[in-house]
């Protein structure tokens, strides 16, 4: 893979991490202003319900950025990695290398 791939999946997957952190505060906000709601109306239903849809929400959100970021971290990896040359990866199989 080139160089440029690397370069091109490191900025897409910023991308989406900033996709992913804009709509999660989005969410929040929604779901927040409706918890307050129900509170103030002595919804309790609701307000279960709401805390219930926050929990399930967090924790997919929560993978999605484990991921985002394992990513994020492979890709700079492979982006510095270099092969070795035959000198020295012949080297590793003599005696002298180990």
């Amino acid at each position: 893979m080139s160089r440029c791939f690397h370069y091109r999946e490191i900025l897409l997957t910023k991308l989406e991490i900033g996709i992913t952190l804009t709509a999660s505060a989005l969410l929040s906000w929604e779901v927040f202003g409706l918890l307050a709601k129900g509170m103030s109306g002595n919804a309790w239903e609701q307000v279960v319900e709401q805390l219930i849809f926050i929990a399930i929400i967090f924790f997919l959100i929560n993978g999605s950025l484990v991921y985002q970021f394992t990513r994020l971290g492979y890709m700079k990896r492979r982006l510095i990695h270099s092969l070795l040359h035959q000198k020295e990866f012949e080297f590793l199989f003599d005696e002298g290398g180990v």
